[in-house]
């Protein structure tokens, strides 16, 4: 068996130490759509361009993130990124689910879920 070790703490990104971002655990399923579709489930979702993209090393930021509500269209390119000669179309584009659905009362409302901040 061994003997008992302290694990090691787990990598944070200095980020999340500084308050600027938060740790959001990967659904257990994974989810992607196509930007030209519909969105298939609420909750946050990250844009990334396709990998034979001439302009994919320069595209990915983990900024590049919308909450879309199911049925909405994702949005469209050009509110992902300033003018800087980034030329992006919606089907270059797939959307990837990071979770973090609203929840829904009884009543129809949503409220706002977010997940405990990575400690």
């Amino acid at each position: 068996m061994g003997l008992p070790m302290q694990r090691a703490a787990a990598a944070v990104s200095p980020y999340v130490a500084q308050g600027l971002a938060r740790y959001v655990p990967a659904p257990e399923t994974p989810v992607s759509c196509s930007g030209t579709a519909h969105c298939t489930q609420t909750g946050i979702w990250m844009a990334r361009l396709k990998p034979n993209h001439p302009q994919h090393a320069v595209f990915h930021e983990n900024w590049r993130q919308a909450y879309v509500a199911k049925g909405q269209p994702f949005p469209a390119p050009d509110t992902l990124h300033a003018a800087g000669g980034l030329t992006v179309t919606a089907r270059d584009l797939r959307w990837h689910w990071l979770g973090e659905t609203n929840e829904v009362d009884r009543l129809g409302y949503a409220h706002v879920t977010v997940s405990a901040p990575y400690a």
